[in-house]
């Protein structure tokens, strides 16, 4: 319970088909054990469009901050 932690909200949309291809090589250039399931029909990449960042940053230390106050 002490420790410090981000919650981030927003809005979330399935990334669009044309951009699909250079993400999926990002990821699985990171992540090359998901090759696998990353080539299944129904798996998708989503874009997190940030509106809202709660921040708890110690007993106390609570924040609630727009997109506007991160730098991402």
């Amino acid at each position: 319970m002490a420790a410090q932690r981000v919650t981030l909200m927003g809005q979330i949309a399935r990334l669009p088909h044309e951009d699909d291809m250079n993400v999926r090589d990002a990821f699985l250039q990171k992540q090359p054990n998901s090759r696998m399931v990353a080539g299944f029909r129904d798996f998708f990449f989503h874009v997190l469009h940030i509106e809202e960042c709660h921040v708890i940053a110690g007993f106390g230390r609570i924040e609630t901050l727009s997109s506007s106050c991160l730098r991402v």
